[in-house]
């Protein structure tokens, strides 16, 4: 997905969330099931302007992970999976501030295998995973003031 079409809200006086266009290509990220993927997020306003070091100590950053049949778009089913993280991370899927950007080292493992299509046939073919990461004030626990998706395939 794109980095600038999700603003962050709340954070500066004016700002909204701006949703996926239904015209935003989905760019589909490959791994291979049991590696580590590092996901390392800035947090920037609706102008495009990176704000991690001035909001970064007043919010929470949430990583979550679901396993989703369907199109990219549209998921006809969704079931979260387990997150854990190795090396750089915290329990329940908190992504940790370090040198400028937040950053969750997802652990795979247990994670389907071969679910990108390749034209070999995998019973797993049906299957993606969607990454979303998610931002809360410390102040308002609950109320997410932004996020962003990406999607992800295993080979």
């Amino acid at each position: 997905d794109n980095i600038a079409d999700n603003g962050l809200c709340g954070i500066l006086p004016g700002l909204n969330c701006c949703a996926d266009a239904p015209t935003t290509p989905e760019i589909v990220n490959y791994f291979t099931s049991g590696s580590r993927i590092p996901h390392k997020v800035k947090l920037l306003d609706c102008a495009g302007n990176d704000v991690t070091d001035t909001v970064g100590p007043l919010v929470k950053v949430r990583l979550e992970v679901t396993q989703r049949t369907g199109t990219y778009k549209v998921a006809v089913t969704s079931t979260a999976v387990p997150v854990d993280y190795n090396g750089v991370g915290d329990v329940g899927g908190y992504m940790a501030l370090i040198d400028h950007h937040f950053q969750y080292n997802l652990n795979t493992t247990g994670y389907l295998k071969d679910t990108d299509n390749d034209g070999k046939g995998s019973a797993n073919d049906a299957y993606y995973f969607q990454s979303c990461v998610k931002v809360e004030y410390l102040s308002s626990p609950g109320v997410v003031v932004g996020q962003e998706n990406v999607i992800l395939e295993s080979r």
